[in-house]
């Protein structure tokens, strides 16, 4: 019996090698404005019902806000949220997902798992962007 490297190959597969389940990677708030909050994922984020809401919360110092939209953005591994009330400079948020809640998944169809409250990045008031009203008037020409 001659046994070809092809059917070999077709039995052994890719080694056995796991994928990796969708995660939440990492998030900052302030690096867009003080009310939208980034999330970045470990892969593609998809919601088959385009909800991008349910299933996540996102607290300002321990206390839940108000996620008015959910958006994944063109660079599929990031969402944005828009949230009341708008972030401080010493505020401390944290986002958490429930599963059964929310209905995110990786392209291939695989829920994400729950996510236990994550401490985000707070960059609020530490980059010069000077488009809101509040902060044009804080850089004095001499």
């Amino acid at each position: 019996m001659t046994l070809r490297l092809v059917n070999l190959l077709v039995i052994l597969g890719d080694g056995g090698a796991a994928a990796s389940a969708l995660a939440f990677s990492s998030g900052e708030i302030g690096d867009v404005d003080s009310v939208t909050v980034e999330g970045t994922f470990t892969g593609v984020v998809f919601s088959p019902t385009s909800d991008y809401v349910s299933g996540f919360t996102i607290k300002v110092n321990a206390v839940s806000t108000t996620i008015s939209s959910g958006t994944r953005q063109g660079d599929t591994t990031k969402i944005h949220w828009v949230i009341t009330p708008k972030i401080d400079i010493d505020d401390t948020v944290t986002v958490e997902y429930l599963d059964s809640a929310g209905d995110i998944e990786d392209t291939g169809g695989t829920q994400m798992g729950d996510l236990a409250a994550t401490v985000y990045t707070n960059y609020v008031g530490s980059l010069l962007y000077f488009d809101d009203e509040e902060s044009s008037a804080l850089v004095v020409v001499l």
